[in-house]
């Protein structure tokens, strides 16, 4: 944030990512977007901390969900600092992406998000009675990351092996 102040961001809390799923699966289509789509996305996002381009170039083979440790793999082309990532994920989100892969075509996104995704998600907080700015920053797409990384210093990951999973380059970022 000190090397980057665009936005004062804020993390989600557990009650609002739920509500905002919530609200996205049973919402509207928004932005050409359908509301099962934004709610898986915002699954992903949370449990990867995956950005929204980085999202869209998920395809059915980007996911590893079967055995004891499920990821996500993001190919270094898809990444922003050009580097595979091999993202886990709770085994609780294993048996919803796999109903959500189920009968997707090969090699073509399956979280096709559309340029305005920001948009779209600023009317599921406000359909889920979520404020978008409070005294903390705002709570945007790129909050589903800060949302990962509070995840992963909750459940008491070392800062080094938040640095990885995030993908920082500098502990500081982190």
């Amino acid at each position: 944030v000190e090397e980057d102040i665009r936005h004062a961001r804020r993390s989600l809390t557990d009650d609002e990512l739920a509500r905002l799923i919530q609200s996205a699966e049973r919402g509207p289509t928004r932005s050409e977007m359908p509301g099962p789509l934004r709610a898986m996305a915002y699954r992903v996002a949370a449990a990867t901390g995956f950005r929204a381009d980085e999202l869209r170039k998920l395809t059915p083979e980007s996911f590893r969900l079967t055995g004891p440790e499920p990821s996500v793999v993001l190919h270094a082309s898809a990444t922003k600092n050009r580097r595979t990532a091999d993202q886990p994920i709770p085994m609780a989100l294993a048996p919803v992406l796999a109903a959500w892969l189920a009968g997707k075509p090969s090699r073509v996104s399956v979280l096709p998000l559309h340029h305005e995704t920001a948009r779209a998600m600023r009317a599921d907080l406000a359909a889920a009675g979520i404020e978008y700015e409070t005294n903390e920053g705002v709570a945007d797409f790129h909050s589903l990351r800060g949302y990962y990384v509070s995840a992963l210093v909750r459940s008491g990951a070392t800062i080094n092996e938040v640095q990885t999973l995030a993908r920082h380059a500098k502990p500081q970022t982190t």
